[in-house]
């Protein structure tokens, strides 16, 4: 359960046992069953008691190094870590394990059919997350540096399909789709070179004067 001030102009949210929480008024309280709850009304966690600010603020200077060297685009909002490559998005997530275990980062991919270009929807970008089961670690720099290489590998292999890797069924189907559409590629780019060696050839009999 979270709760938040009516009166409050910032819309701060705060987890059970904050101090500022325990502050609040009953009669003057609204109560969120989820974070993902508060957030979507408009509201943001309150900067003492949210965890993933607290990971974040430990490891800040390496987030800072890893986003000035890459591509990176990162946005904290409640309890979620945004990421923006040029080719997918990412998020990180604190979420509760099983058996009362503490909370772990967990880690999901936003990926989009045609590299380069995330889906869209009324002009807004659409995000259809799932959760990268192929990776594990404990912090924010350490996800951070596996979502660089993770794709920077991706936009190398967009110019050469023959660096994809082609030994399990997953990798052998990925690099059959992406074979099929390199040959599209091709056709198309000469199929639009002849029309422009065309055009160019009748625009140049117009011009000569009998």
């Amino acid at each position: 359960m979270y709760a938040s001030s009516k009166r409050s102009k910032r819309k701060v949210f705060h987890y059970q046992g904050c101090p500022y929480e325990k502050r609040l008024s009953p009669a003057n309280t609204v109560y969120f069953h989820t974070d993902t709850d508060a957030v979507d009304a408009g509201y943001t966690s309150c900067k003492c008691c949210s965890r993933m600010r607290k990971l974040f603020k430990t490891e800040k200077e390496k987030i800072n190094r890893i986003v000035a060297t890459s591509k990176l685009r990162i946005r904290l909002l409640g309890e979620e870590l945004y990421i923006e490559t040029p080719v997918a998005s990412w998020k990180l997530v604190l979420e509760r394990q099983k058996q009362g275990r503490p909370k772990k980062l967990v880690l999901y991919h936003n990926n989009s059919a045609v590299y380069r270009r995330l889906p869209t929807e009324n002009g807004l970008a659409r995000h259809n997350y799932h959760l990268q089961t192929d990776v594990s670690k404990s912090t924010i720099s350490e996800y951070l540096t596996y979502i660089t290489r993770h794709d920077d590998w991706r936009l190398e292999i967009l110019d050469d399909y023959k660096k994809m890797p082609n030994r399990t069924r997953k990798q052998k189907n990925n690099y059959n789709r992406r074979k099929k559409r390199a040959k599209k590629e091709a056709v198309h780019y000469v199929c639009n070179l002849i029309e422009k060696l065309q055009a160019e050839e009748k625009f140049g009999k117009e011009r000569i004067v009998v």
